[in-house]
């Protein structure tokens, strides 16, 4: 699992050590100010999220599958390799 964050907030970084730490997790997190959308990857498949995942169950959103996978991974991909490491 990889987690792309514009800046990891409140006690992320703690919670997501622990993660890590699970057997047979294999978990990285970078930073990026050019990183703003809720985007998820689930094989080959692409999904956007309207609303923050803090508030997500407080509010109406959206969960939207996005044909153009092979667009969206290539512009993530590109993101993550310029990110910085933060665990």
């Amino acid at each position: 699992m990889r987690v792309l964050t514009n800046r990891p907030k409140g006690n992320f970084i703690a919670i997501a050590k622990k993660f890590k730490q699970k057997p047979g997790v294999t978990f990285e997190v970078r930073e990026s100010p050019d990183c703003h959308d809720r985007v998820f990857f689930v094989d080959n498949s692409c999904w956007v999220m309207g609303q923050s995942i803090k508030d997500a169950g407080k509010k109406p959103t959206y969960l939207a599958r996005m044909e153009s996978h092979d667009l969206f991974r290539k512009v993530f991909e590109e993101l993550w390799k310029n990110a910085n490491s933060v665990l």
